[in-house]
């Protein structure tokens, strides 16, 4: 190892032992604050600007505190996002797991379990204190444990991959576990052949598949993307399902089903011209896989969004998208938004890296799969939320 890779090494050490210990110890703070004044640190702090939208969230009105995100609470989130990835990508050094465009390909499916999952909250799947694991940010620790649990049994599987399989049984023994245990708090239950039938995507997508921990990823992704879409067909089929969600917001569903055509068409238009303009241009880094399924997963986001307001009537409640539709006048600036957005973090991870983010290096790759996942996880939510009409 050379004099510069040593530097890197002990750098991210040391950046990430700073990292655990700034989180470690914010974390301490709070709880003896909440302990000893739960005035200031828990009514005036953790509940005003955290749990409380959270609540509102779960009761589909304002409880206390609105519903939704606010500045400190975004501003937090990307902290902490910032520090996670600093702290994946020391993690998946140690053990020796490549971040490429391959490893982000084979996350996907469980990218698409976030946005899926998430829309089935808002159909009523769920009740109870279940409710509070599928509900922004919380589920975001939902998928995180899913995905950590994936890597483990990725790294069993290295030596041969079939060993992924066995998430599988595991999962399938879960799923009826949960739903025998829920009781009321789950509106529907899949029968035990459907949870069979959607293992069988999942066998086909690492039929081909060497790598022990992409393997694992895609069977444990593939088969819980698989059981959430299955899911979201149930609803559309099962009147008491429907009742349940009318009873609890109010209103019947109102579907849309054409527009899980429209908004990927429109997104996917928008990707083509993307991927034109950096093969005529030299703009060749906009070309490469992760960075166009960075654009695909934002403009998904963005054009659903944009259909989602303009003519369905749905809000949006993050804070920078709602203070440019307030001042724009309009929810179709957010593709213009999302596409500047895309461009430059492309820019600043493939093009400007030969300076200082040269240093840095390993973190482009798990900055990428963050990005995809932040824009495709609620692009797939809002897309299955406007069909599903909830």
């Amino acid at each position: 190892m050379g004099a510069r890779e040593m530097l890197i090494s002990c750098l991210c050490g040391h950046r990430t032992a700073v990292v655990a210990i700034t989180v470690a110890s914010a974390i301490l703070v709070l709880a003896i604050g909440a302990l000893l004044w739960p005035d200031m640190f828990w009514d005036g702090f953790i509940y005003r600007y955290f749990w409380g939208p959270i609540v509102s969230d779960r009761e589909g009105s304002t409880v206390d505190v609105a519903e939704g995100y606010n500045v400190v609470n975004t501003l937090v989130y990307a902290l902490v996002l910032g520090l996670g990835l600093v702290i994946m990508s020391r993690i998946m050094e140690i053990a020796g797991i490549e971040i490429d465009w391959k490893f982000i390909a084979a996350s996907l499916p469980l990218f698409i379990l976030g946005g899926v999952a998430r829309a089935l909250e808002d159909a009523a799947l769920f009740g109870g204190d279940l409710v509070y694991w599928f509900i922004s940010p919380l589920i975001y620790v939902t998928i995180i444990f899913v995905f950590l649990a994936a890597i483990m049994l990725g790294l069993l599987a290295r030596r041969d991959a079939r060993i992924s399989l066995l998430a599988l049984p595991v999962i399938a023994i879960v799923v009826v576990m949960v739903q025998g245990l829920a009781g009321d708090d789950l509106a529907y239950r899949l029968p035990w052949w459907a949870i069979v039938v959607c293992a069988i995507p999942a066998v086909f997508m690492t039929f081909k598949e060497k790598d022990g921990v992409r393997s694992s990823l895609l069977i444990t992704g593939g088969y819980l993307a698989t059981l959430s879409i299955a899911f979201t067909t149930a609803f559309v089929f099962d009147a008491a399902w429907r009742e349940r969600y009318a009873e609890i917001s109010g209103s019947a569903p109102d579907p849309h089903y054409w527009e899980l055509v429209i908004i990927p068409v429109l997104a996917m238009v928008v990707t083509v011209m993307v991927y034109a303009v950096g093969r005529w241009r030299p703009w060749t880094q906009w070309t490469l896989p992760a960075n166009i399924a960075m654009f695909a997963g934002h403009l998904l986001d963005g054009t659903a969004t944009y259909r989602g307001i303009e003519i369905y009537g749905y809000r949006e409640k993050h804070v920078l998208p709602s203070w440019l539709i307030e001042i724009t006048g309009t929810a179709a600036i957010m593709i213009p938004m999302k596409l500047l957005l895309v461009a430059g973090i492309v820019y600043l991870l493939d093009v400007f890296e030969e300076t200082d983010l040269e240093l840095r290096a390993g973190l482009m790759n798990p900055i990428k799969f963050a990005i995809v996942f932040l824009g495709l996880a609620p692009g797939v939510r809002d897309l299955v939320r406007i069909s599903l009409g909830v």
